[in-house]
């Protein structure tokens, strides 16, 4: 599991979203605000799956203190860092 979550780090995941953004505002209409609405479900989805990664390592790995190397406050940032840039 400590491989895996090595594989990720912040700079991949941001990297990824980054792409994500981009092939989402090629397939769109210039300024259309659906790119927001879309933008937003997305980072809701990808939320909701950390969250749901997060508590599933907790209950098989109780005392491991293994944890994904980027954290909610750190996606919300990136999301938001993509946004602003668009």
């Amino acid at each position: 599991l400590k491989r895996v979550i090595s594989l990720y780090p912040g700079k991949e995941v941001k990297k990824g979203l980054e792409q994500l953004y981009k092939k989402i505002e090629k397939h769109l209409i210039d300024d259309s605000p659906l790119l927001q609405v879309v933008w937003r479900n997305m980072q809701d989805e990808f939320l909701k799956q950390l969250k749901h990664y997060n508590e599933v390592m907790g209950q098989c790995y109780p005392n491991s203190r293994i944890d994904l190397e980027v954290s909610i406050q750190d996606v919300l940032n990136y999301f938001s860092q993509f946004a602003m840039q668009h």
